[in-house]
């Protein structure tokens, strides 16, 4: 069997090698791209009951969400017309038996099935096949059912840095810890754990290009706050993470924050997203969109696994790294705002008018062009016009790496 081709890279230190470029400014209507990736779609359908069959046969509790975006993340690397069923059924497997590693390190330490109740069918708080809703009443908030289930919810900081950390980096597909700010949680009156986390930080740590774009919208890109994490338990109630976007938008109104602004990425939505319909809506920019994974022996990283941009520059020199196949078709990742002081009078980008927006290509990595490419005998058999595509996408000259190709 042809096995994918990898690069291998060498790393600078600092983590944020973002090199920002002018953007495009484009034509882009956030309302018409929600669940529109075909390809993801049908490879959805092809992933789901094998994560039920994981789910069902493994020994500890995990989020099937996790494994479904950890298995379709990692799909994205392979070329399309060489994705096969086995190809898919190996993949799951593989993401499940990592899955499994880390929740059972997780449950030396925490109650998971207490965390992952919600699965079962039978907690009448947290139930995947019965979900409670979301409402205020008498200015406290519950969380009811039609049959009459009633439990108190409540909002308040989570101190507890193990607990923040649990739930952004040990149950949720991203891996890589934000714990710089403040994380929100909602509780059940009474609970020690919270159902549902969101994370804050001041936008003095964002990325570059989004600190460009804030400013290209007339916002002071200090004066914001980006909602880097957002994570719920299986099952919990409607209406939560709009209800939980309107709480912490109101507190960073009052502290007089110019702007809240976060990441979606509509080619994985199911739906509309929860936080557009919670009234972040306005488009910040759009950036192309890449899944990464890692091999680093040296970090203790033995096989593919996910990793972040920013979680790149922490591997060794040695790590061989998977990225999205440029055939693949990703949508564009969106960073969406909301203005929290609509009164201000703001001096925009006058490009920025009605259905522009900026967009932000990719960068190049910081590649060790002696070895960027270790090719094996075939590498899946792209043609000579696609290994050209790769020599130009990367800016590598064709005869220090493809020698022969047109």
């Amino acid at each position: 069997m042809v096995g994918p081709f990898y690069k291998k890279y060498m790393w600078n230190t600092n983590y944020d090698q973002y090199d920002v470029r002018r953007p495009e400014i484009v034509d882009y209507e956030l309302g018409r791209v929600w669940n529109s990736q075909w390809l993801l779609q049908k490879l959805r359908d092809a992933v789901s009951p094998l994560v039920t069959s994981e789910l069902e046969k493994s020994d500890v509790p995990f989020d099937p969400q996790d494994l479904e975006h950890q298995a379709l993340f990692f799909l994205t690397t392979e070329a399309p017309g060489k994705i096969t069923d086995r190809l898919i059924i190996e993949t799951v497997s593989n993401q499940a038996e990592k899955i499994r590693i880390k929740m059972r390190l997780l449950a030396e330490k925490f109650d998971l099935p207490h965390l992952f109740r919600g699965l079962t069918g039978e907690a009448p708080d947290l139930n995947m096949y019965d979900r409670l809703i979301m409402k205020k009443r008498d200015g406290r908030f519950v969380a009811t059912s039609p049959d009459g289930r009633e439990y108190e919810v409540e909002c308040r900081l989570v101190e507890d840095p193990e607990i923040v950390a649990l739930f952004t980096e040990g149950l949720h597909y991203i891996h890589n810890g934000r714990t710089e700010g403040d994380a929100f949680g909602f509780y059940f009156k009474g609970d020690k754990y919270p159902w549902a986390v969101e994370t804050v930080e001041s936008s003095v740590l964002a990325s570059k290009y989004k600190r460009q774009a804030l400013a290209g919208h007339g916002i002071n890109p200090d004066n914001a706050v980006e909602l880097t994490r957002l994570y719920t338990l299986p099952g919990s109630p409607r209406n939560a993470i709009s209800t939980l976007d309107g709480i912490v938008s109101r507190h960073y109104r009052e502290l007089g924050v110019d702007a809240m602004f976060t990441r979606t990425m509509p080619s994985y939505s199911k739906t509309k997203s929860s936080t557009v319909a919670g009234g972040m809506d306005k488009v910040l920019c759009i950036k192309e969109l890449k899944q990464y994974f890692a091999k680093d022996a040296s970090s203790g990283m033995g096989d593919w696994e996910a990793v972040t941009r920013r979680g790149i520059a922490r591997l060794t020199s040695g790590a061989e790294i998977k990225e999205t196949h440029p055939a693949f078709g990703l949508l564009p990742a969106v960073d969406v705002f909301m203005d929290l002081q609509p009164d201000k009078v703001r001096a925009r980008d006058p490009q920025l008018t009605e259905g522009k927006v900026y967009f932000f290509h990719e960068t190049a990595l910081n590649i060790d062009k002696s070895d960027a490419y270790e090719r094996n005998s075939n590498r899946h058999g792209e043609s000579a016009q696609e290994e050209k595509t790769y020599r130009n996408r990367l800016a590598i000259p064709s005869a220090s790496i493809f020698a022969g190709a047109a």
